[in-house]
């Protein structure tokens, strides 16, 4: 499916997210960098994004989704990660997918 698109702004169009098949980690770090209005867009087998730790003309920050869910999220302009989740109003653990955690309960 294609994503949808509204507006923002007089003239760009910021892609909405919502059909995207991905994790729970990967959908807040995007969601977070739309909200931001970091212009997220599909690269590849990940996404790129203007960072928002700088004054990012072309899209710097890439997010790839790696091994069990974690995000791997790197901005190739030299930005610290932490300063980026700080901007971002994420945290560490906000990298990595909820586990859900399977119990056997006896009768």
């Amino acid at each position: 499916m294609k994503p949808d698109s509204t507006t923002h702004g007089p003239s760009v169009s910021i892609p909405v997210l919502k059909d995207f098949e991905t994790n729970s980690a990967v959908r807040r770090v995007l969601d977070a960098l739309q909200g931001e209005g970091c212009a997220p867009r599909k690269n590849g087998r990940g996404w790129q994004a203007r960072c928002p730790t700088h004054h990012d003309r072309h899209p710097s920050l890439s997010l790839v989704e790696g091994r069990e869910g974690r995000v791997l999220l790197r901005c190739w302009a030299g930005c610290d990660t932490g300063a980026v989740l700080q901007a971002l109003g994420l945290r560490w653990p906000d990298l990595f997918a909820v586990r859900r955690v399977r119990t056997n309960r006896l009768p």
